[in-house]
């Protein structure tokens, strides 16, 4: 396993080992969190109202969230990746023995769980060695051949693409219009996001960028058609993380 990820070269520095998070926008947290509360069981909801005094669709978006920084000198990526994984699992694992911490550590741990599961699952948040360090700058064209003098290119950067393109399609959604979206768009595909782990969640969205970036690279130009599949899997991670959270909080918090 251990090999495996070292080759898929995920370095997963996000808000699980990184100074800064970017995470999502403001208005797509606000709809994540929203839509989590909306699954989630009775339960499930008093417990985190009486552990955070609040209700989840409540946690604040925290752009610049400050977080522990692992110390990364001298670590192999799979090492990296395993300090991260490992911080996420341990909250997780206070969440199924709440009963045995203090109210404090309950409460660090639930927000652990909740930001990281959300944080995990977006792409502005992974960083491949060798291929994703840090933000880069690409075009995109409108799909008219250079010659037209209609022709546009537009500068990209990586982060924009993620945080700032693809959630200011939503921009004039209210958080409730965006969940009523995030409704239709997820029937009856609820089962196919709940599996897995958060290892095997790491995997996926690693797989997904490194193919990604085959075309989507510093200088490269795509068109429309190159777009749409991106904006497709900004939607599916958002799908994910909802469903995931929400499942990991009813089979904790019971």
């Amino acid at each position: 396993m251990k090999h495996y990820i070292k080759t898929l070269v995920l370095m997963l520095l996000l808000a699980l080992s990184s100074n800064e998070a970017f995470a999502w926008c403001e208005i797509t947290h606000k709809a994540i969190l929203k839509a989590v509360e909306q699954r989630l069981t009775k339960p499930a909801k008093e417990e985190i109202v009486a552990v955070l005094g609040k209700p989840l669709s409540e946690v604040e978006f925290q752009k610049e969230r400050k977080t522990t920084t692992l110390n990364t000198e001298g670590r192999s990526v799979t090492r990296e990746l395993e300090d991260a994984v490992v911080r996420l699992e341990n909250a997780l694992f206070a969440l199924d023995n709440f009963d045995a911490y203090s109210d404090e550590n309950k409460k660090k741990s639930l927000l652990i769980a909740i930001y990281h599961i959300v944080d995990i699952h977006s792409p502005a948040n992974i960083k491949i060695e060798g291929l994703i360090d840090g933000d880069f700058e690409f075009y995109h064209n409108n799909g008219r051949e250079r010659t037209n003098p209609r022709f546009k290119l537009t500068k990209l950067t990586w982060q924009r693409l993620w945080t700032k393109l693809f959630p200011g399609r939503h921009s004039a959604f209210s958080v409730d219009m965006y969940c009523t979206d995030i409704d239709i768009a997820t029937r009856g595909k609820a089962k196919s996001y709940i599996g897995g782990n958060p290892r095997k969640w790491v995997e996926e969205i690693g797989r997904e960028i490194r193919s990604i970036h085959s075309y989507c690279h510093e200088g490269a130009e795509i068109n429309l058609d190159a777009l749409l599949p991106l904006e497709e899997m900004h939607d599916e991670c958002m799908y994910r993380a909802i469903y995931r959270l929400a499942y990991l909080l009813n089979k904790s918090l019971k």
